[in-house]
């Protein structure tokens, strides 16, 4: 994809709890990793959606001035009642 390009991320997530109020927090880690070079770079955010067995979560990303190369980025979600979490596989981006 085109270095800047802006990147649309979707994953489901499944298992997590509710609070009395039917509400589930979670925390969302976005950490994108260049292959070579560059230190990674990491994106955090707090969720709190009504409970359902599947929220979907989803983020678009807008890589700026992000050279050129290839990128890992791996999903990291913590449920926020039960201190769990769970890290997705890993998705490799090439960015030209």
């Amino acid at each position: 994809m085109p270095a800047g390009a802006p990147l649309g991320m979707y994953a489901e997530v499944y298992g997590l709890s509710a609070d009395e109020r039917g509400l589930a927090s979670f925390t969302v880690e976005y950490r994108i990793e260049p292959e070579h070079g560059n230190r990674p770079v990491t994106l955090r955010f707090a969720r709190q959606v009504p409970h359902h067995p599947t929220i979907v979560e989803r983020v678009t990303l807008v890589a700026g001035e992000v050279p050129p190369g290839r990128y890992r980025i791996t999903l990291t979600v913590q449920d926020e009642h039960t201190g769990a979490a769970s890290a997705s596989s890993s998705v490799r981006v090439i960015l030209y």
